[in-house]
């Protein structure tokens, strides 16, 4: 494989890996009277706060390597499935760092379908998932910008501090112009 092929599918691994990362813990005691369910809007301020974590605190935390950043907005067991790579935030971040002052990457996500179920009639105890469009364009130092495109799906947990947290996420690599 050639250099350039080799440094482009590295990119497309790191840059889904950092696709496949997703689900939340959030805390919360706060009791749902039996047979009650947040109301409509709970579930679609809950579904922007879904959102918010995997733009803001995880893809904004890799843009700036931010490592406990990262690590803030993912679960302790968090996994992220990319092509035909399973990575834990450890494997995931030491991938992240081989890039540090070597690049940078810039993310934009949307078309988001977000989805979240309380369970239990427990407030904090809630699970989301959602599907988006992850369009990055990762930069080496002195090089060309390079175009990503990503399919992917995240699943969030809330712990019982109402904290979001990615637990899993997979990414598809949809194209590459380079």
């Amino acid at each position: 494989m050639s250099p350039g092929r080799r440094r482009r599918a590295l990119v497309a691994c790191w840059c889904g890996a950092l696709t496949v990362a997703g689900t939340a813990c959030a805390t919360g005691t706060a009791r749902v009277p039996d047979g009650a369910m947040p109301s409509g809007a709970d579930s679609t301020a809950a579904a922007r706060a879904v959102e918010g974590v995997l733009q803001q605190r995880f893809f904004g935390a890799v843009a700036r390597y931010d490592y406990a950043g990262v690590r803030g907005a993912v679960t302790p067991a968090f996994e992220l499935t990319e092509d035909t790579l399973r990575l834990s935030a450890d494997q995931f971040l030491g991938l992240v760092r081989g890039f540090e002052g070597k690049a940078t990457i810039v993310y934009r996500l949307d078309g988001f379908a977000t989805r979240v179920a309380w369970l239990g009639g427990e407030a904090a105890n809630a699970v989301a998932w959602t599907t988006y469009r992850n369009h990055g364009t990762f930069t080496p130092a002195g090089g060309q910008p390079v175009p990503l495109e990503w399919l992917e799906t995240a699943v969030l947990i809330r712990d019982s501090a109402g904290v979001w947290r990615i637990d899993r996420l997979h990414s598809t690599s949809l194209r590459s112009t380079r």
